[in-house]
């Protein structure tokens, strides 16, 4: 990557803090772009900006007035943001739909969902006034097909891709680009938070523990990185995606794809 591809750009990252997150910001960062990135976690959240120079924010991006908060802030350090990346997630609740408690599916959705849609809506107007800008939402396969661990987190990140296919469409006339990503098992902390069990430590080592198992489910026999995401965004951050809105990459091994069957052919009958 150029070193120089996004100098002179600003870029805002929801959930930064850790894994795909602050692998998309590193990315940018590398690629001499601005960073300011949000997560909940303040003590994380600055001890990163500390040691990398980006610039954190504490922000809820379900919560309307944080979000104006943050753009807030933004645009009065930098001015401008020409690239958003809606990052900010959660595992969802592992309940079936007769179980599912009413507060867990609005607080899945609303993280996912709503709180893209409060980040776009609030960085239109500073993307207009500059002529254009990209904007990367951070979907998942879960979003494409039925199964996993939680039905709400899989129709969240269906929603947030037909949200982003209407917003390229709506905000196209101003030259702001809007596409989606979809990871498949990538190995993060977000997928041991989803089957670990409550309590358990060391979100990380169980993480690695357990890619093993994503890897029989699809055709390539890696598991995917952090790394692999962020280059994605890249791509669709850059002027090298300048013909590319309302598109969903997906990102996935080959998961979607699923594994060959192998049938072992029937035994010839003997001649008599």
């Amino acid at each position: 990557m150029d070193e120089r591809e996004f100098e002179g750009q600003v870029a805002l990252v929801t959930g930064g803090t850790g894994g795909i997150g602050n692998a998309v910001c590193k990315a940018l960062l590398a690629g001499g772009a601005t960073v300011c990135f949000t997560g909940r976690n303040e003590e994380r959240g600055k001890r990163i900006a500390n040691e990398t120079g980006m610039h954190f924010i504490a922000c809820d991006n379900v919560v309307e007035s944080d979000v104006q908060s943050c753009m807030e802030e933004v645009l009065e350090r930098f001015e401008t943001v020409s690239i958003l990346v809606n990052n900010a997630g959660n595992p969802g609740p592992g309940h079936s739909i007769e179980t599912m408690p009413v507060d867990a599916f609005d607080e899945t959705i609303g993280t996912h969902l709503r709180g893209a849609f409060l980040m776009t809506r609030a960085v239109i107007p500073a993307m207009r006034k500059r002529g254009g800008g990209a904007i990367i939402n951070m979907g998942s396969i879960a979003g494409h097909r039925i199964g996993g661990h939680s039905m709400a987190y899989a129709v969240a990140k269906a929603g947030l891709a037909h949200f982003t296919r209407w917003a390229a469409m709506e905000l196209g006339p101003d030259n702001i680009r809007v596409n989606s990503i979809s990871p498949g098992f990538v190995s993060t902390e977000i997928h041991a938070l989803a089957i670990a069990e409550p309590g358990r430590e060391n979100l990380s080592r169980y993480s690695e523990a357990i890619a093993p198992m994503f890897r029989t489910m699809q055709p390539l026999p890696h598991t995917g990185t952090v790394e692999d995401v962020a280059e994605a965004v890249v791509y669709l951050a850059s002027s090298r995606s300048a013909f590319v809105t309302g598109s969903d990459l997906v990102i996935d091994g080959g998961l979607m794809l699923g594994r060959k069957m192998l049938i072992k052919p029937a035994a010839k009958a003997k001649k008599a």
